[in-house]
């Protein structure tokens, strides 16, 4: 894995511990509210906006000091993810994309699965 996941500035540890914990408690509660679903190329289409702003959060499968998280806008993430991601699986990295009001969650696993966790 090269440095750094994504092309912009790392955020600091505390932030992205801190963003990484929300990502993993919004995950639980999709797990107990049964809101976690299959991300298609239309979840895509209609959660990221070319103007609004995202947390890319990288968690590494073994070691923490190796986790990062970017800030981004909407249109710079699809880019990102239009190159290293396919909607129906192939991502091959432990991905957490937050939007900036925390209202929803992509989750993409290195075993190739991503979901869409909306909050209730």
């Amino acid at each position: 894995m090269k440095r750094d996941v994504f092309p912009t500035p790392r955020l600091g540890i505390t932030l992205t511990n801190s963003l990484l914990a929300t990502a993993h408690e919004r995950w639980q509660q999709g797990q107990l509210t049964d809101s976690r679903e299959r991300a298609t190329a239309a979840v895509f289409e209609q959660l990221l906006l070319d103007a609004a702003t995202y947390y890319v959060l990288y968690e590494h499968p073994v070691h923490d000091y190796l986790n990062r998280a970017y800030q981004t806008d909407g249109q710079q993430l699809k880019v990102f993810l239009a190159e290293r991601l396919n909607p129906k699986g192939g991502v091959g990295l432990d991905l957490w994309i937050l939007s900036l009001q925390e209202q929803w969650l992509l989750a993409c696993t290195h075993d190739d699965n991503i979901y869409a966790v909306r909050s209730t």
